[in-house]
């Protein structure tokens, strides 16, 4: 593996001190970089194949250290080390929800399930892009459902729904609510012998590091005219806020740790056709339908798109520190103003 030293300014170098800042982050750290046995080094890119990559950052927003490439060929983004499958149970099933958020699993399934949550803006996505196809689903299934309020729509528009996850808390407050939610992996949702109609992906292929062998399990489990629903976290998408929008489109606050690929619209439909998954319709946000490709030819992914995705992730940055720049230069007028008058 051939990688080549391209960080995208000093903010992407990794401080060690920074990270004596943040308790959370810092036990993370020691679970992570004191236990080599939760992080593996990869050797090609999963969705090329290839073996050269750019090297833009050696930390996340937490400042742990991780360092993201990008494969210089498919341009596709991820993690030079991946987490284990040992981490990974741990982390879902005693850490995640606890580190991203301060909520009760009770407090968090009702924000996660109120009418114009997240859960229901992702069920009117596909209602409204499938129109009248829609009316053929009576299965929906999600492995890494959380607690399951993706599902809960289809449950309240009575479609028999399945779920799995490792949250023990987070499961109960789905099964409470109806909804059937297996503790485990995709096997769990494979054994039930059912064909699921639908199956949601939502925030869940950007973590997972053997991501082509999972998405055959999820061949296995769609029934022939099924659908798939995708969504992962977008760096282009983030890039193209406005101005005023959230944390102001700083990349830096886009990086986590978690984070095994980063996609954005073309990387994710590359990655979805070699494993045999064509597009429905696919959106900026890297939030799209896909189906079973039954015989349609697939197109040759792009090479050479690395330098492209590394000048976009660049582009992001420096806009980013020109409004930084912008915003430090009026706020010290301001201060002068009220300092002399």
């Amino acid at each position: 593996m051939k990688i080549k030293k391209n960080i995208l300014s000093k903010r992407f170098l990794f401080h060690n001190k920074n990270l004596e800042k943040n308790n959370k982050a810092r036990n993370i750290h020691n679970k992570l970089v004191l236990n080599p046995h939760y992080r593996k080094e990869i050797k090609s890119c999963n969705n090329c194949g290839l073996t050269n990559f750019y090297l833009f950052s050696e930390i996340e927003r937490n400042n742990l250290p991780i360092n993201f490439l990008i494969c210089i060929s498919c341009g596709l983004v991820s993690s030079q080390h991946h987490l284990s499958e040992n981490f990974i149970i741990q982390y879902y099933k005693e850490i995640y929800n606890k580190f991203k958020s301060d909520r009760s699993a009770v407090e968090a399934f009702k924000v996660r399930t109120h009418l114009e949550s997240y859960s229901y803006k992702r069920f009117n996505f596909v209602k409204n892009n499938l129109k009248e196809n829609f009316d053929s689903i009576s299965i929906v299934m999600e492995p890494g459902c959380n607690d399951g309020c993706n599902l809960l729509p289809y449950f309240r528009n009575k479609i028999e729904t399945f779920g799995c996850d490792f949250n023990k808390e987070a499961i109960n407050q789905g099964r409470q609510a109806g909804i059937n939610i297996f503790e485990g992996e995709i096997e769990k949702l494979i054994q039930t012998k059912k064909k699921a109609d639908l199956i949601i992906l939502s925030h869940l292929i950007a973590h997972i590091p053997n991501i082509n062998d999972f998405l055959k399990k999820v061949e296995v489990l769609l029934a022939p005219d099924g659908y798939v629903y995708v969504e992962t976290p977008s760096f282009r998408y983030w890039g193209n806020k406005k101005w005023w929008q959230k944390r102001n489109k700083d990349l830096l606050n886009f990086l986590q740790f978690e984070f095994v690929y980063i996609f954005e619209k073309k990387t994710l439909i590359d990655l979805m056709k070699n494993n045999n998954f064509i597009p429905v319709i696919v959106n900026e946000k890297s939030q799209g339908i896909f189906k079973k490709n039954n015989g349609e030819k697939n197109l040759e992914i792009q090479l050479n798109y690395g330098k492209q995705v590394l000048t976009n992730l660049k582009t992001i940055e420096d806009n980013y520190l020109k409004h930084l720049s912008s915003f430090i230069h009026i706020l010290s007028k301001i201060k002068f103003f009220i300092k002399n008058f």
